[in-house]
């Protein structure tokens, strides 16, 4: 099994972090994956969007509510090819918007418009490169990524468990619980509630 470059972690990570031997290399690439997963779901947003050599375009088609604010599914924000706002979704070259009459927040991916972006169904399209690299991921959320990576290989065993019994009487509960750290890190790194896709 190959990671996939959307990864936040990479195998070394893993194996440094986990002390795990690399001749286990198909748990290790699964790890990867499915902690990074974990934590863009727990966050609700994407946070990589790279093919291996660069950050990817991204085309998104998104329904105008007839006020000045666009908020990208992916982000930060990197740059903007074109938006067209267009009813008839034709996406003409006269539906396009001038550069010069929107600006864009990059960390939270919010487009502004000067005036408004028109109201309707599916109505916008935005091309747009976004998200973090391999060079550009915070430490923190690799750091956040990694301890849900070391969640998911002690507790792999735990699956549908809450505890365990042994022939000498002894009980073990299952400990599948981020710090108040990871917590933080989730908090801060989550799309806000409300903004939709």
């Amino acid at each position: 099994m190959d990671y996939t470059y959307n990864s936040i972690v990479k195998p070394a990570d893993i194996i440094t972090y986990l002390t795990i031997s690399d001749d286990q290399i198909d748990l290790v690439e699964s790890l990867c994956d499915r902690a990074s997963k974990v934590i863009e779901t727990l966050c609700n947003r994407q946070f990589m969007n790279y093919d291996g050599t660069s950050v990817v375009e991204i085309t998104e088609i998104k329904s105008g509510n007839g006020g000045p604010y666009l908020f990208t599914n992916v982000y930060p924000i990197i740059s903007i090819r074109e938006i067209n706002d267009d009813i008839d979704r034709d996406w003409g070259i006269d539906s396009t918007c001038d550069i010069d009459t929107y600006t864009f927040d990059a960390e939270s991916g919010v487009i502004i418009s000067d005036t408004f972006f028109m109201k309707g169904n599916q109505n916008i399209k935005i091309i747009y490169t976004a998200g973090y690299s391999t060079n550009t991921i915070p430490k923190d959320l690799i750091q956040a990524t990694l301890e849900i990576a070391s969640l998911l290989y002690k507790n792999k065993d735990w699956i549908g468990l809450s505890s365990k019994s042994f022939s000498d009487g002894s009980v073990a509960l299952s400990n599948f619980k981020l710090s108040e750290w990871g917590k933080s890190i989730i908090a801060y790194y989550s799309k806000p509630l409300g903004r939709g896709y």
